[in-house]
């Protein structure tokens, strides 16, 4: 196949030309149908593999870098997601791309590099409501039967003469924290890598084993001390904002009022290229914006240069 820019030869299955780097005509027609849904988009670019190029603009569109920016949380809907933000010579592009109850689920948002004015990232912890409704839930039906498995004993004691001690109720209490602090730790761990409550869990499953009242206050204290992490989340926020102050990408988490929706879920987690992002988001918007095409060249990850490669006479020719 032939390019209609420049006339060079292409590879069948080509996006862009890898002589001129002009978009090829066709190259974002619609697969097959497929049975498999791909719900979390691992391993894809999200221009050119989700997303076509801008309409409008006969200048080529290059992937600059993609990270894996953070994972969507709604814990109660059993809705999870995985967002990657990208960056081309054009645009900023948020896509968050997961599972939910009723199918795939789909969170874009894009903004012009040439609007934007400023950003804003934050990463830290946040109170969730939700949790700690859990948690309160959880210790007053741990306490309602623990206190009812006493009073059934007392009953029974002085109505027939006979039923547990003391110590069946107090055994009742301490497995229903264990199961506790179980839950709590798995939950966290696999959510927020906290891997320090495994020790917990450790803790938990030998106090199964003890009936010591040192070992039911040292149970409750560090019951306390992992349930304030536990409703205490991971969070993220990335706000970027136009020249005029206005928000142009809003990733956070949902506030739970009908106006305040933003990704629509309640938890957006940092996830493994948070920290570059961080670092390195400002700096190559600021480059793009200054010295253009020269700036994909100097930033361009290996899977953008390999699927959006630059064409060196262009960068030469700037």
């Amino acid at each position: 196949m032939f390019c209609s820019k420049c006339g060079n030869s292409f590879p069948d299955g080509s996006r862009v030309c890898p002589s001129c780097g002009a978009a090829i005509e066709g190259a974002h027609s619609h697969p097959a149908p497929s049975n498999d849904i791909d719900y979390f988009e691992r391993g894809k670019l999200i221009y050119p593999d989700c997303i076509v190029s801008k309409s409008g603009d006969n200048a080529p569109e290059y992937s600059v870098r993609q990270y894996n920016l953070a994972k969507l949380r709604t814990w109660y809907r059993f809705d999870k997601a995985e967002g990657r933000l990208q960056i081309t010579n054009k645009r900023v592009l948020f896509r968050a791309t997961g599972q939910s109850l009723y199918g795939k689920t789909v969170v874009e948002n894009e903004f012009a590099i040439e609007e934007i004015g400023g950003l804003e990232i934050r990463k830290g912890t946040v109170f969730n409501k939700a949790f700690f409704i859990i948690c309160l839930v959880a210790f007053i039906a741990m306490a309602v039967i623990s206190v009812g498995s006493s009073v059934m004993n007392s009953l029974s004691r002085s109505m027939f003469g006979y039923g547990g001690s003391g110590d069946e109720s107090i055994n009742v209490f301490v497995v229903l924290l264990v199961l506790i602090l179980i839950a709590v730790s798995i939950t966290t761990v696999l959510s927020s890598k906290l891997r320090g409550l495994k020790v917990i869990t450790a803790f938990a499953a030998w106090a199964l084993s003890s009936k010591s009242p040192e070992l039911m206050i040292a149970s409750c204290l560090i019951t306390v001390v992992a349930v304030c992490m536990f409703i205490n989340r991971p969070n993220l926020v990335v706000i970027i904002k136009s020249k005029g102050a206005m928000t142009g990408i809003d990733i956070r988490r949902s506030s739970g009022t009908e106006h305040n929706e933003f990704t629509g879920f309640d938890e957006v987690l940092p996830w493994d290229d948070s920290e570059a992002a961080i670092r390195e988001l400002g700096a190559i918007i600021n480059d793009i914006k200054a010295v253009g095409i020269l700036a994909v060249s100097k930033w361009q990850d290996e899977q953008s240069r390999a699927r959006t490669p630059v064409n060196e006479s262009n960068v030469t020719n700037v």
